[in-house]
């Protein structure tokens, strides 16, 4: 089992997933993933030990990037407008995790997801 850490803008509630041999499943059809299930909906997890950042980008697409900045290892926000901001320097990234302005130079690690209907499986 895996502890997933779901983090709203308000707070955080701790959440337990099954891993599998193929990776960490979110059902969104639970309502700790619900926001997967629109586009720009995002949560945030804590799979295998990593934060991640979690992004619904269109009805057939998600992503899952770090959520800690590259710069100086802070945690970053949920996207707002389809830009992460971190919230220690400033640093903004897209969905994708690419550098957008600095002072981060370097994009963020995606992991790679498969979405197959609201069943979302991280390959962490």
């Amino acid at each position: 089992m895996l502890a997933m850490v779901m983090q709203a803008c308000g707070g955080s509630e701790s959440k337990t997933v099954d891993g599998t041999v193929d990776g960490y499943v979110l059902d969104l059809n639970t309502p700790d993933f619900a926001a997967l299930q629109q586009p720009g909906g995002a949560v945030k997890v804590t799979a295998n030990g990593e934060k991640l950042l979690v992004i619904r980008l269109d009805a057939s697409t998600c992503m899952a990037v770090s959520a800690v900045c590259t710069h100086a290892g802070c945690d970053l926000g949920v996207p707002a407008s389809g830009v992460i901001t971190c919230r220690c320097h400033g640093s903004r990234f897209d969905t994708s995790g690419h550098v957008l302005k600095g002072p981060a130079t370097e994009d963020l690690a995606q992991v790679p997801t498969v979405l197959d209907g609201n069943r979302l499986t991280l390959k962490v």
